[in-house]
């Protein structure tokens, strides 16, 4: 049994105070340190804000960009939010600031105003879609859907500049798993890829790379996700473990190939313990490659 270190508190009930269990969040599973903790009954005596109209309720707020393009974007399934009063989400254990990628992504599906529940609240008519998918869970039928739909909305918006067919995706913070990227990096660069730090991107500019990419090397975790918005026919995926994953994917990485039948090589995790990958053995498994 997993030690769990952290607690999330936030569903919605009815007014008799029985808990609607669509709308919780369930973690707690393989490395996942989150568990929720809304009782199944909750009887309020009162509450501090009424949301009037229609409001549709999209789970806990992932400001996490791992978390959100994969568990958060899975309540969007409606696609289209135009319809609604309010659009509203919990708190969860990351901050509540909203990044650029949220707005972005968010603005695909027609949402220009999030709210996060701060304050016992009432709501005249809420809809709870239901959470497609749930962390390191095989994701339900109908995700496709959503991922489909992003990919198509920036389909149309795309100019030709950003086309490259080698890419390796990296970052620049400076605490993540592998210590010595920037060597990592002038390998696959004297290799012809060309990288790229999404950070310093827009999300339209970060998904034509995905997309146009033929071959899309990335290191294990947040960053082998964007696999979701490659183009599933015609990309091969390179991904190097670190000190987490020394082996094999992660299981939500894993569900991300499977979900779209992505072909992918994972180069196991060669190195020191501080994080830093063998640059002999990464280019040897990139000669055998033929990359």
């Amino acid at each position: 049994m997993n030690h769990i270190s952290k607690f999330s508190f936030g569903a919605i009930y009815t007014e008799n105070g029985t808990r609607i269990d669509s709308s919780v969040r369930i973690g707690g599973t393989y490395g996942d340190k989150v568990l929720d903790c809304s009782p199944s009954f909750f009887k309020l005596n009162s509450y501090k804000k009424v949301f009037k109209g229609k409001t549709i309720y999209i789970g806990p707020f992932m400001s996490h960009y791992g978390h959100f393009i994969t568990e958060g974007l899975s309540r969007l399934s409606l696609l289209k939010h135009e319809d609604f009063d309010n659009i509203v989400c919990s708190p969860f254990i990351f901050s509540n600031k909203l990044h650029r990628f949220h707005k972005e992504l968010l603005n695909v599906f027609g949402i220009d105003k999030l709210q996060i529940l701060d304050e016992t609240s009432f709501f005249e008519e809420i809809w709870i879609p239901e959470q497609l998918w749930y962390i390191n869970t095989k994701p339900k039928l109908g995700l496709n859907r959503i991922y489909d739909f992003i990919k198509s909305y920036y389909m149309d918006k795309f100019e030709r500049k950003y086309i490259k067919d080698k890419i390796c995706l990296s970052d620049k913070n400076k605490d993540s798993r592998i210590k010595n990227k920037s060597d990592v990096e002038k390998l696959f660069e004297s290799n012809g890829f060309i990288i790229v730090y999404p950070e310093d991107l827009s999300f339209e500019e970060q998904i034509y790379y995905y997309l146009h990419a033929k071959i899309f090397a990335c290191f294990s975790g947040t960053l082998a996700h964007n696999a979701l918005f490659c183009n599933e026919n015609s990309v091969n995926i390179l991904e190097i473990g670190d000190m987490r994953s020394k082996n094999r994917p992660i299981p939500m990485q894993e569900y991300i190939y499977e979900l779209y039948n992505l072909k992918y090589t994972f180069v196991p995790y060669q190195g020191d313990k501080d994080g830093n990958i063998s640059i002999a053995y990464l280019k040897q498994k990139i000669e055998e490659l033929a990359i």
